[in-house]
């Protein structure tokens, strides 16, 4: 607060950041965005006939998408799970999602923005829960993309940060 209050138009701060810029070198269609490397570490990736092996507990068909869609950046903010069909919502056991899930979309690019794209994975951590508004639902923010599909997820119900963190 004290801070904040001398603040002035063209003041110089400095931020620090950790993971802005993070690739994978040996994986140049997988583009990793919103990840430390200390939660990359976590994630405990593994590889297999040159795919990229990622836990996640859920994985959501990509026509479920809605907010955020179109959206020219996933580097910041989200994107909803649409979770006002009840049909759905029990269908594809939205009900189930907690904050903190890792979740797979299906047939989505992130790359540069959400949109979709068949074939294509993002992976992403639900940051905030379900909504009666038409298009929104649980958020996520997306943490690796990949337009050629080289993501494959590994359903667990421990791909929770709170678990893979060890903040339980």
């Amino acid at each position: 607060e004290r801070v904040l209050e001398r603040l002035c138009v063209g003041d110089k701060i400095q931020i620090r950041a950790a993971g802005t810029g993070l690739t994978l070198p040996d994986y140049p269609d997988i583009r990793v965005m919103n990840c430390s490397p200390r939660l990359l570490k976590a994630l405990n990736p593994s590889e297999k006939n040159g795919r990229v092996r990622l836990p996640v507990a859920k994985v959501i068909p990509g026509k479920l998408m809605g907010s955020g869609i179109g959206s020219s950046g996933s580097f910041r903010g989200d994107y909803d799970i649409q979770s006002t069909s009840a049909e759905a919502v029990k269908e594809y056991s939205l009900d189930q999602i907690r904050l903190g899930d890792l979740v797979a979309i299906s047939d989505h690019d992130a790359t540069h923005g959400p949109r979709w794209q068949p074939g294509a994975i993002t992976v992403g951590v639900v940051a905030h829960g379900a909504s009666q508004m038409s298009g929104h639902g649980p958020g996520v923010n997306v943490l690796m993309t990949s337009p050629k599909g080289l993501i494959e997820p590994i359903i667990t119900r421990k791909a929770n940060l709170a678990e893979i963190l060890g903040l339980l």
